[in-house]
Parts: structure tokens; C-alpha cells; sequence
């Protein structure tokens, strides 16, 4: 998992939701050495060099690199955003706008969100025989075309990047500054890496007794899974929770006692 010369996906052995983790690692990587490489090059640079290389990945078939570039690009972006909003305080330009432009700004980023959640419902499968999926099929590149999985992974990527371009700009979609929300991420690793475990050990017992006490049937059988998820849930979050204080926390710990150990100390 941890190869970096192996490139393809890899599926580990009963646990093949951790397809992701070598990608991670990779993607990882990546940005670290982009970051460290363009950290003292001037901002306006930086960010166009940036979307160079997530246009050159995503062309070249690692829809996963692609995506991971674009965090940088999005932090470039939000920095940019802030910084221009300061200086049309202080120079009083914010009044000089047309009064038309905000509502038109968002009209625009609502429809960059609408479109962004359009194309990452891609269907897994027969997605060119889909209404409304046929007519980008055509628009597909050939490094994705011939291949579903492919294909469905190059137009999720498009969705998800225009999904947080919108989120940038409109505060009602945006969630993330609340408690509950920062807590979610915090354990989000955690609960990636033992949801699977969970649901297939106390979900199965509590999700399969719950659609047992039922009478057998399609809308009791949908009940009886609601229901159990429901009872299945706050035991996956509260594992997960154990997971970020007992490894996610002490790595970070462990990585800011490595680097105060061998870092060199400035003048």
C-alpha cells in the first residue's frame, strides 16, 4: 500500500474500502513536493503553475492527482479572495460595485453548485444510455472513454472540484465552520478506516435483527435497514472517535517530536 512505484489500484484483502489509502499516500506526496517547490515563487505564479500541472494530471489519466492539486489551488484561491475583500474595504470599492453583480454572483455559483452535484450523480453503469448523462458522454477524453469505472471517475472529479469551487463562494454552503462539522473531520479518517469492520460485525447483528422483527416485505425490509443504520451509527462514530485519539492524535504528536528532534533550529 505504501509502494511508491505501484500505481494501480489496489484492493487490500478484507478490508477493500482502504482502495484509497496508496492514492492518499501518493497524492500526498505529490502536493508536498509542489508546495515545497513553489513556496517562493510569487502568488500569482504559483497558482497558474499550479492549475497547469492538475490540467496536465487529470490529461493524463490520474484523476486522483488531479484532485489532490486542487486543494492547493483552492487555497490559493481563498487566500486571494480574502486579501482582494481587505483591500476593497480599505480603499471604500465595495460601495462602487453595481448593485446587480452579488445577486448575479450568485446565480452563477449556485448553478457551478448544481452542476457540480449533476455530474457527481454519474452513474456507474450504462450512464450513456442515462437521460441528461448521454449528452457528456460524447465529451468524454480518450484516456477515460471505452471504460466505465474510468469514465464515471474522470466526471465525479469534474463534479467534486466544481462542488468546492461553489462552496468558496457561497456561505450558505458552507457548513464547515460549525463544532459538529469540525468534529466530523477531525475523526473522518478514523471513521474511513473502521466503518467497514463495524458494519460488517455490530451492523450486521443489530441491522439483521431489525429487519427480522418485521414482516417480510420491500417497505419493512427498507424500515427495518433505516432503522438499524440508525442503531448502527453512533457505535461507528464513537470507534471511530477511539481511533483519532488513540492514533491519529499520537502520530501528529509523534511527527512535531521528530521534527523539534531533527530540525534544525534557526537564527
Amino acid at each position: 500500500m505504501l509502494d511508491p512505484s505501484f500505481w494501480r489500484e489496489y484492493y487490500p484483502p478484507g478490508l477493500p474500502h482502504l482502495w484509497a489509502l496508496p492514492m492518499e499516500f501518493r497524492g500526498s506526496m505529490v502536493v508536498f513536493l509542489l508546495v515545497h517547490g513553489l513556496g517562493n515563487t510569487k502568488p500569482l505564479y504559483r497558482l497558474g503553475i499550479l492549475i497547469l500541472f492538475a490540467v496536465f494530471f487529470l490529461h493524463m489519466g490520474r484523476w486522483e492527482l488531479f484532485l489532490f492539486t486542487s486543494g492547493p489551488i483552492f487555497a490559493e484561491l481563498r487566500i486571494y479572495h480574502k486579501e482582494s475583500s481587505l483591500e476593497s474595504d480599505m480603499c471604500g470599492a465595495r460601495s462602487m460595485k453595481p448593485m446587480y453583480l452579488k445577486p448575479l454572483k450568485a446565480v452563477c455559483w449556485t448553478v457551478t453548485f448544481v452542476t457540480g452535484l449533476f455530474l457527481g450523480s454519474w452513474p456507474a453503469f450504462q450512464a450513456c444510455n442515462s437521460l441528461g448523462f448521454r449528452n457528456f458522454c460524447g465529451l468524454t477524453p480518450v484516456q477515460y472513454s471505452g471504460d466505465e469505472v474510468a469514465q464515471q471517475y474522470f466526471w465525479i472529479s469534474i463534479g467534486a472540484f466544481l462542488l468546492l469551487l461553489s462552496f468558496e463562494h457561497l456561505e450558505i454552503l458552507q457548513p464547515f465552520p460549525t463544532k459538529l462539522a469540525s468534529y466530523m473531520g477531525d475523526i473522518s479518517f478514523g471513521f474511513y478506516i473502521v466503518h467497514w469492520t463495524m458494519l460488517f460485525t455490530v451492523g450486521t447483528v443489530i441491522i439483521g435483527n431489525c429487519k427480522r422483527w418485521l414482516p417480510y416485505g420491500l417497505p419493512n425490509y427498507s424500515a427495518g435497514f433505516f432503522v438499524g443504520a440508525i442503531l448502527t451509527t453512533p457505535f461507528v462514530v464513537w470507534v471511530g472517535d477511539m481511533h483519532w485519539r488513540a492514533f491519529d492524535n499520537r502520530a501528529v504528536k509523534c511527527a512535531q517530536w521528530l521534527n523539534t528532534r531533527c530540525g534544525r533550529k534557526l537564527e
